[in-house]
């Protein structure tokens, strides 16, 4: 098939060539030049439309026993590797066992030298000066033996050191026998020399041999962090194990709860405790967002159970600021106030709402300005917030309480519903005015108050004020006093005034 592309190829070429040289050329050398194009293309098309080259079977089948020979060396090369791993690990123990050997037969070596000491030789009497020389001589020649005698074994025992660790030296040589001929060497020189000689077998063998890489500080980290997470895990499932038996079998999932961004401190807590409390009281996992996400939502994992403990202490802590796992043994109350009321808790600068919260350890949640319910949560001890909820009571209805205002008294003052208009005064001047110059408070009967409660005024503050305020308000209730009739003479003389002024006019007219 070559051949006739190549042959068809030189034709074409050939009658194109011929084509065009024949207008200029002539039709004779037009002829001439077809026929080296026709050459030409037959040439070109030759090289350019070359048959393909067929793959015998003898080609294939030698390129797969290349590569089972490949297979097959790889597979030797890591048969050795695994004997010469093998063979360092029992010349290490070899080597670890000559070594402890060597320190026992010193120590024996030491204890028998100073076990074994020479007789003393009989010394005849000589008196007591002499028998004092003699035993200071003994004693000193003795002193000297026992110190030859370690320094001897000292010697003996580095000998044997130095001997032991020349026969490990060729057994790091040669591998596959090193268990059998190192009876002393050091460990770590042992398997230094086996993994050296291990690495020049496999790099002669066409191997490459990559160093041992140590781990980085970002991966020990992440270790330790995920060894803390699995803690916190173990530790989650120990909670979980104290649900009811029907809540262990559910399949863990997951749930976003939308808190205000707000609040979420009050569900971290500080450096993080509150957080984790919630997270080993309910077993579940949760994910707080990144601060600079903005987003509201917190990831809660596992199973339906712990993520309905989860959900409602998360809530409990936005709403109230506590919840049954992080607050065991609080609870709260909430005592409905008007809007107006809410000054008489908070006090001039919350110092009222403040010493409530401190003295009683309690914790106050007023509501919102926008807020369409105007209660107020209590949040504490049982006995706590009771006492609360009677000291707001107090506040609300008569404007201060032995608590938060010490040495204060209250009086109630009968007083006319209809005469209140007295009291009040022209734009509430008169009631501001005792106030303000008696430092106490004087509350109103509530407008839908009937019966008797309808007539009854009352001042609070400390007792000077108070019994001065009560003696101005009951001034109101008194009658004006009479006129005093006039006298005989003042009318005369009020008479004459008006001739005399009269009798003036007339005469100042004319």
């Amino acid at each position: 098939m070559g051949v006739v592309v190549n042959a068809a190829v030189g034709v074409l070429a050939a009658f194109l060539g011929g084509a065009l040289s024949a207008a200029p050329l002539g039709s004779q050398l037009a002829v001439l030049v077809a026929l080296v194009f026709g050459g030409l293309g037959f040439l070109i098309a030759a090289s350019v439309f070359k048959d393909p080259t067929p793959v015998s079977a003898d080609s294939w089948a030698d390129k797969q026993a290349k590569k089972d020979a490949k297979k097959a060396k790889k597979q030797e090369a890591d048969a050795k590797a695994a004997a010469a791993r093998e063979a360092a690990r029992a010349a290490e123990a070899a080597a670890k066992a000559a070594e402890e050997a060597a320190k026992k037969e010193a120590k024996k070596a030491e204890k028998k030298a100073a076990k074994k000491p020479e007789p003393e030789p009989e010394q005849p009497k000589k008196g007591k000066k002499a028998d004092k020389k003699a035993a200071e001589e003994a004693a000193k020649k003795k002193a000297e033996e026992e110190a030859k005698a370690a320094a001897e074994a000292e010697a003996a025992k580095k000998k044997k050191n130095k001997k032991n660790k020349d026969k490990a030296a060729p057994a790091a040589a040669a591998a596959p026998a090193a268990a059998a001929a190192a009876p002393a060497a050091s460990a770590s020189a042992v398997a230094a020399a086996v993994a050296k000689a291990l690495e020049k077998s496999l790099e002669e063998e066409g191997w490459v041999v990559q160093p041992i890489r140590q781990p980085s500080k970002k991966q020990q980290e992440r270790a330790e962090a995920k060894k803390v997470e699995a803690e916190i895990k173990a530790a989650a499932q120990s909670q979980s194990s104290l649900l009811p038996a029907q809540h262990t079998n559910l399949k863990p999932v997951t749930v976003d709860v939308v808190v205000p961004l707000k609040k979420h401190p009050l569900i971290i807590g500080a450096g993080g405790e509150t957080l984790k409390k919630l997270s080993t009281g309910s077993g579940a996992k949760i994910e707080m967002p990144k601060k600079e996400t903005g987003s509201a939502k917190i990831k809660l994992s596992g199973t339906p159970d712990q993520i309905a403990l989860a959900k409602n202490a998360i809530e409990s802590l936005a709403e109230r600021g506590f919840s049954n796992i992080t607050h065991p043994g609080v609870l709260s109350d909430e005592i409905a106030v008007e809007k107006e009321a809410i000054g008489s808790i908070v006090g001039n600068g919350g110092a009222t709402l403040k010493t409530i919260q401190t003295k009683l350890e309690v914790r106050i949640n007023l509501p919102e300005k926008d807020a369409k319910s105007s209660k107020i949560t209590i949040v504490g001890i049982k006995d706590n917030v009771k006492q609360a909820k009677t000291i707001l009571r107090q506040l609300i209805n008569d404007g201060f309480s032995p608590l938060t205002h010490e040495g204060w008294t209250k009086v109630e003052i009968a007083f006319p519903k209809e005469k209140l208009g007295l009291l009040i005064g022209p734009k509430g001047q008169t009631i501001k005015s005792i106030q303000g110059n008696t430092k106490t408070r004087i509350n109103m009967p509530a407008k839908t108050a009937t019966g008797p409660a309808a007539n009854v005024v009352s001042v609070v503050g400390l007792p000077l004020g108070v019994s001065q305020a009560q003696k101005e308000i009951l001034r109101l209730l008194e009658p004006p006093a009479p006129l005093p009739d006039p006298e005989e003479e003042d009318i005369a003389t009020d008479e004459a005034w008006g001739q005399h002024h009269t009798a003036q006019g007339e005469d100042a007219l004319w």
